[in-house]
């Protein structure tokens, strides 16, 4: 099955970064790692969580931080995206069943579209990567606080692109907070990872219409959403934080600097990157929850970002829009929802909150921590966002398993996951009549 392919892939992504990131080429203090706390770190750059029971820059060597470059990029663009890329630009045809996984991994309508969207998955991260790399690099090569400004540049371009959060530095972004230029160019890179590789295309589509002076096409629906969803979602982020935390954690910093650090928990939490400029641990209470419902949200599909995703939010509302208003077809930009797609979004919710749910029972079960911060954590590990109060780090043996396995969900997806272990579909042969049932 296409799905079980993809998930056999990120877990044999994670195992083997396990095993390298344990190797004592990888790590300063080896007596230090544990191997569960390998596999954490491991799991974490895969999944392009962030999440870290240690400081990485602090922990492994310049080997092993390369091996995080690895696990995170192979993360971001997905293990079959990338194996996959390799055959492509090889000149090589792709396998039927290697294509049908990548379809069902990057949603799309048919197999013939697989070549063309590998092809600008990689054009597009390395293009990116790059470019954001050159820019922090121009930024930081004069900082007497950062070594190997070049390695730093690349390392945080990836880990940004891929909504990864990853960082080598200790405070992670937090000296950068007042440096207006560093924010726009981590701002502008997460932004572009949690876009979605289909929403760059498109995009592309339209550009080459206007260099031609062509009438431009209409952007698809998936565009309209996924781009007006993340601004909603971002500009609301925004307002909130600056509201909440005016007096709060933003409180010492300079009327820029509030607009900055509001602007950057805004996006890294939509998508799902987890760098912080500000401590997260002294957020308040309702700013945490606000930062929750971002991460639950995340990005759009076929980005690198996590969450239920943007798109199937929007879904969701424009379903309960048409239901309040009596209508019988879901519509959205004059254009219709189909009935199949309206099911997939609330199954795909229904089972997002039903994981998160079972994973904050089991940390409140296993950890004497604080529950709003416990929640917190599970929710930051199934978004596959990294963000922390703090906790990540405390955490025993079975709070650390217990990340591992939403962080692993969280990326491979609650839908694709759960085809992946179900037995061979079979086809329905009874049909039931219908009965209505009351509602509420």
């Amino acid at each position: 099955m296409p799905a079980q392919t993809v998930a056999v892939g990120f877990l044999g992504t994670i195992l083997a970064g396990t095993l390298l990131l344990s190797l004592p080429l990888a790590v300063e203090r080896l007596e230090e790692l544990s191997l569960l706390d390998a596999l954490f770190i491991a799991t974490s750059a895969v999944t392009t969580t962030g999440l870290v029971v240690y400081d990485p820059g602090g922990f492994h060597t310049r080997f092993g931080e390369l091996v995080l470059v690895a696990l995170m990029q192979l993360g971001g663009l997905g293990t079959m995206a990338v194996s996959a890329s390799l055959v492509v630009l090889a000149g090589r045809r792709l396998r039927l069943t290697r294509a049908a996984a990548l379809r069902e991994s990057l949603d799309l309508d048919t197999l013939g579209q697989v070549r063309g969207q590998v092809k600008t998955i990689v054009a597009v991260t390395f293009a990116a990567e790059a470019l954001g790399a050159l820019a922090l690099w121009l930024r930081w090569r004069e900082r007497a606080d950062i070594e190997a400004p070049i390695l730093a540049a690349v390392f945080h371009a990836v880990s940004a692109f891929c909504t990864a959060g990853f960082s080598l530095l200790a405070d992670g972004l937090a000296r950068f907070r007042a440096d207006g230029a560093s924010n726009a160019i981590v701002v502008a890179l997460m932004l572009l990872g949690s876009l979605g590789f289909p929403v760059f295309q498109d995009l592309g589509r339209v550009a080459r219409s206007l260099a031609a002076r062509q009438r431009p096409p209409r952007l698809a629906l998936h565009t309209r959403l996924a781009l007006v969803t993340t601004g909603v979602l971002v500009a609301a982020g925004l307002v909130a934080a600056l509201g909440l935390e005016w007096r709060g954690v933003l409180a010492p910093l300079t009327l820029p600097g509030h607009l900055l650090a509001a602007v950057f928990l805004a996006v890294t939490a939509q998508s799902t990157t987890g760098f912080n400029t500000v401590d997260t641990g002294a957020l308040g209470p309702a700013t945490l929850w606000l930062v929750m419902v971002l991460m639950f949200v995340g990005g759009s599909p076929g980005s690198t970002a996590g969450g239920v995703k943007t798109t199937t939010l929007a879904t969701v509302v424009a379903s309960v829009w048409a239901t309040l208003r009596g209508r019988a077809r879901v519509e959205a930009f004059r254009r219709t929802l189909s009935d199949e797609q309206v099911t997939k979004a609330l199954a795909l919710i229904g089972i997002s909150l039903a994981t998160v749910a079972v994973a904050i029972l089991a940390l409140l079960a296993t950890q004497t921590g604080d529950a709003l911060a416990l929640t917190f954590e599970a929710v930051s590990a199934f978004g596959t966002v990294g963000l922390s109060t703090g906790l990540t780090p405390t955490l025993d043996a079975w709070g650390k398993l217990v990340l591992v396995a939403v962080m692993f969900v969280g990326r491979v997806g609650p839908i694709t996951l759960g085809f992946a272990l179900a037995a061979r579909a079979r086809p329905t042969r009874v049909v039931y009549p219908s009965e209505k049932i009351m509602i509420g």
